[in-house]
């Protein structure tokens, strides 16, 4: 009965330590592909299990690498909060109709989401970004479109103000 009970408990311990070897992989997988919430939460929940079975060195190791991934969870949410400013500052200065300004903006905004690997917010930037084009190609030909009325002052005063006006309308 004795060496039943021993093997019992040693098929426990050896079905726990897969299982917290195979909670800290997961922890690995995640922190690799940059998911360092998910790979938090590995560790955390890898820390209980080696905890529980008493290896001091396995929860040492985790507490390390607990460490780097709040590093690195802190430092996405700085690059976040960089990459959002960015957004407010080009937003509100398509919404002036300053359409330089929002293509430098926009484009600080997109490198600071390319670095956290975010496709999503860059996909959405370069959305946005043709639509500043479109505004500085208007407000170029508007312009231009100036710039040729101005020595033409013996025209009917009608055609002075209907080219400038056409592309504003576009804007």
């Amino acid at each position: 009965q004795e060496q039943a009970d021993n093997a019992a408990a040693a098929q426990q311990a050896s079905e726990a330590q897969a299982a917290a070897a195979g909670v800290l992989s997961e922890g690995d997988a995640a922190f690799a592909k940059g998911d360092y919430t998910s790979a938090l939460a590995y560790y955390t929940t890898a820390l209980q299990k080696y905890t529980q079975l008493e290896d001091e060195a396995q929860a040492a190791a985790l507490a390390v690498k607990i460490a780097a991934t709040e590093e690195k969870i802190a430092a996405q949410q700085a690059l976040s909060a960089e990459g959002e400013g960015y957004l407010s500052l080009a937003e509100a200065a398509y919404l002036e109709k300053s359409y330089v300004q929002a293509k430098k903006y926009y484009l600080l905004a997109r490198d600071v989401y390319a670095r956290m690997q975010n496709e999503d917010k860059v996909a959405e930037i370069a959305r946005k970004m043709e639509l500043v084009e479109l505004g500085i190609s208007a407000e170029e030909a508007a312009r231009k479109a100036e710039e040729e009325g101005e020595p033409l002052e013996t025209e009917p005063p009608e055609q002075e103000s209907q080219v400038p006006e056409e592309p504003a309308e576009g804007e």
